[in-house]
């Protein structure tokens, strides 16, 4: 339906997209739609891109062709930290990096914040105390249910204001 939405004039112009994630890499196909990049991690060099993040920013060029992406690098890719965003646990090293990222996408304007990631807290924990005082202030926070289905709804996408977006599988159950 996104050729429909186009025609309506409906293609991201004049909205800021931050993807917190592993850091956009860069990429024929989006770097004019690049408005900058944070990196809030140790790694530098190649090692300050990621694959995921890269993916989700394709995905929203792809739906969005006109809106200005901006990559907030809250998350290591590779190496031990391989499965960084499925251990965004409450009081950790990679939540407070997440928070940071947060901060510095809010305080630059973007108006949504995807947040692929998930891990394990509480509707009153500090990520998703966070996306509720800045979704107060008109921030758009679209953020993963989290990939393992069958333990539950995962944080930050478990904070009242969140869009979580699920998946389901070919067979047409939860991913």
């Amino acid at each position: 339906g996104a050729p429909e939405l186009w025609r309506q004039g409906l293609t991201g112009k004049n909205v800021k997209v931050a993807v917190v994630d592993s850091g956009v890499a860069p990429h024929p196909d989006l770097e004019e739609s690049i408005g900058g990049r944070k990196n809030f991690t140790n790694q530098k060099g190649a090692g300050a891109y990621g694959a995921h993040a890269t993916h989700v920013a394709g995905i929203i060029h792809a739906l969005a062709p006109d809106a200005t992406i901006n990559s907030y690098k809250g998350i290591e890719e590779g190496g031990p930290h391989e499965n960084e965003r499925k251990k965004v646990s409450e009081g950790t090293v990679i939540e407070a990096r997440i928070m940071k990222a947060i901060d510095a996408a809010v305080a630059d304007g973007n108006d949504i914040i995807n947040l692929s990631l998930a891990g394990k807290g509480i509707p009153g924990g500090a990520l998703a105390q966070k996306v509720e005082e800045y979704a107060k202030k008109g921030v758009i926070f679209v953020v993963a249910a989290g990939n393992e289905g069958s333990d539950g709804v995962a944080s930050p996408s478990i904070a009242a204001s969140a869009l979580t977006v699920g998946s389901l599988n070919a067979n047409g159950r939860l991913s």
